[in-house]
C-alpha cells in the first residue's frame, strides 16, 4: 500500500512546506509519490531533487526583489510573479536546480495545472521539467487574473489550484490508499466566498469551461478541505498544517516573515514525524 506526499500551494506560503520537507530530509523520511500544485509543485521539485532547502533560500533572499514578486511585473510581463526570473535568472546565476539529480530519483513526481479549454486538471510528470524546460511549473504556478495563461503542448494552462488546490484525490486514484498532506493554511481557513462571476467572465469569456471551474472555485476547495479532515480521522492520512492564529499573505513579501513560517514547517514536521514513520511503516 503505497504512501503518497501532497503538497498545497499558496504562493509565498510555500515557505511553510519547505520548511516541513527540510525537516523531512534532515531525517530521511522519503516518499514513492510527490504530488504538488502552484508552489506545492515547486517545493516538489525541490524535494525529488534533494534541495528542500532551495525554496526557503529563493522565497527569503529574493521576496523583496520587484523582479520575483511586483506589479512592476504585472505591467511588463502581464503576470505578478516574474517567472523568469524564479525559473531562469536564479536558477542559473544563483540557487541551481538540480535537474540530473530531479530526473535520477525513482520518485514518482507529479506537478498539476488547469487546462483552461476543458476547465479540468491536466498533470505533468518531471520528464516535463529540465533546464530551459520550465513552462509546466510556470503553468502550475499562474495565479489567475495576476498571471498570463501559459501555452504548452498546445494546451492554454493556468494555476493547477484552480480546480485542485490539495491533490489528494489524484494520489489517491493512482495508487496511495495513505497520503501525507501538507497543508500552507489552517482547515479553519475555508474559502466563503468565490470570485466574483462578473469579473471571471471579463477576463477569461474566451474559456466558458474555465469560467465554470472558477465560479466553483471556493466550493472545491472546501470540499478538499472536508476531505483531508476525514482521511485524517480515518487514520488514511496525516495533516501537517499551520495554526489557525498563524495566516501569511500569498504575497507576503517580508523576509523575516517567511523565515519564521519556514522555521514553524520545520517544526511541525520534526513534530509528526512518528505519526509520519507509522503510516510509512504500513505502507510498506
Amino acid at each position: 500500500m503505497p504512501v503518497g506526499l501532497v503538497l498545497e500551494g499558496g504562493g509565498m506560503r510555500g515557505a511553510y512546506t519547505a520548511g516541513v520537507l527540510e525537516a523531512f530530509t534532515d531525517r530521511q523520511i522519503a516518499f514513492p509519490y510527490v504530488i504538488g500544485v502552484s508552489a506545492g509543485a515547486l517545493n516538489a521539485t525541490a524535494f525529488v531533487s534533494g534541495q528542500p532547502g532551495r525554496t526557503r533560500r529563493v522565497l527569503v533572499d529574493y521576496c523583496q526583489d520587484p523582479r520575483l514578486l511586483s506589479v512592476q511585473n504585472m505591467m511588463i510581463t502581464g503576470s505578478l510573479f516574474g517567472y523568469d526570473f524564479i525559473f531562469n535568472q536564479i536558477a542559473a546565476e544563483h540557487a541551481l536546480i538540480d535537474y540530473d539529480g530531479l530526473h535520477r530519483s525513482p520518485v514518482t513526481m507529479l506537478a498539476g495545472a488547469t487546462d483552461c479549454a476543458t476547465g479540468e486538471e491536466v498533470w505533468y510528470g518531471k520528464e516535463h521539467i529540465g533546464p530551459g524546460r520550465t513552462d509546466v511549473l510556470a503553468a502550475s504556478c499562474s495565479v489567475p487574473f495576476v498571471s498570463k495563461v501559459v501555452e504548452y503542448e498546445g494546451r492554454p494552462l493556468l494555476d493547477g489550484a484552480c480546480v485542485c488546490p490539495i491533490p489528494v484525490e489524484k494520489s489517491m486514484e493512482d495508487g496511495n490508499a495513505l497520503n501525507v498532506i501538507v497543508l500552507t493554511k489552517h482547515f479553519s481557513h475555508e474559502k466563503k466566498i468565490g470570485y466574483p462571476l462578473g469579473m471571471i467572465k471579463s477576463v477569461y469569456g474566451r474559456f466558458p469551461k474555465l469560467v465554470e471551474a472558477l465560479s466553483r472555485s471556493n466550493g472545491i476547495y472546501n470540499d478538499q478541505v472536508r476531505l483531508c479532515r476525514r482521511l485524517e480521522k480515518e487514520g488514511k492520512a496525516v495533516v501537517i498544517q499551520p495554526p489557525a492564529s498563524l495566516m501569511v499573505s500569498t504575497y507576503e513579501k517580508d523576509p523575516k516573515v517567511l523565515n519564521d513560517l519556514a522555521d514553524r514547517g520545520y517544526a511541525d514536521g520534526e513534530a509528526k514525524l512518528k505519526e509520519v514513520r507509522a503510516l510509512l511503516s504500513r505502507g510498506v
